[in-house]
């Protein structure tokens, strides 16, 4: 049963929909894709024994669910768990090819130390609870980039880029990459003081990551202030492409450094 509109600390409105008195909504998502589905009393169970109190629905608007967000691993929505509050709960969809999360999971407890990933509460075979990001106080990093450049800003966009290349550096030298980042658009947030990275789903240990290279190349041959960017950083495509080999041969971020430098 939903009780209505719910304002918590962090100030997010939606409907409440009580793991206690499961109704449709709690079905839907326990059992997506499904409406029904025979594991739902055990996964059910297994979120109340482990604290979960209740599902808030949110978000945009899928098949007539409002969620946080689904991939090909998984189904999101906030949720509220005794100990740990309002957080992101990520259920695996029963049609997924994994037969677990914890790899995810374990994942971005690996890359917590880069300081990039979401704090992460839960991890379970069926479900991963993280931080709650409030959308006002973040913005994806693609937009971060058209602001800087449509206000002229460009010295803000250069500190950043130093300070998120700088940890994407350190994610490269432990061995993991992200896997979605040549299309950083909205897997990369910027949240006042934090850059933080989403949707680990594809996250893997690799002996040749790519997370620096994936976000330069995006900035130099497809985002569409390219041209800008190119401009103000006196970058030319053929020394980027240079200098990201011999990156990619060492993780040395001195090569980074140099086309942030403007100076070469």
């Amino acid at each position: 049963m939903a009780d209505g509109v719910c304002f918590e600390e962090t100030i997010v409105d939606g409907e409440v929909h009580w793991l206690s008195r499961p109704d449709d909504f709690v079905a839907r998502i326990i059992c997506f894709p499904l409406s029904k589905c025979n594991v739902f009393n055990e996964r059910l169970d297994s979120l109340i024994s482990n604290g979960f109190i209740y599902f808030l629905e949110t978000g945009w608007s899928f098949q007539g669910l409002r969620l946080i967000g689904k991939g090909y691993s998984g189904v999101v929505v906030l949720a509220k768990h005794a100990r740990h509050g309002l957080g992101v709960l990520k259920l695996r969809r029963l049609d997924s090819r994994r037969e677990s999360l914890r790899h995810e999971g374990l994942i971005m407890r690996l890359a917590h130390e880069t300081g990039l990933a979401p704090r992460l509460f839960i991890e379970h075979d069926d479900y991963i609870f993280r931080e709650y990001l409030p959308p006002w106080e973040c913005v994806a990093f693609d937009e971060f980039v058209e602001t800087s450049v449509s206000r002229g800003d460009l010295t803000v966009l250069n500190s950043l880029l130093k300070t998120l290349l700088a940890r994407l550096n350190a994610l490269d030298r432990a061995k993991i990459d992200h896997g979605e980042l040549n299309r950083p658009g909205d897997h990369i947030l910027v949240c006042r003081d934090r850059l933080v990275l989403i949707d680990w789903e594809s996250a893997r240990k690799s002996n040749a990551p790519r997370n620096v290279t994936s976000v330069f190349s995006h900035l130099v041959f497809r985002s569409p202030f390219k041209e800008v960017l190119l401009d103000y950083f006196k970058w030319s495509p053929a020394v980027v492409v240079e200098k990201l080999k011999h990156y990619k041969k060492t993780y040395d971020f001195n090569f980074i450094e140099e086309l942030l430098s403007k100076e070469f």
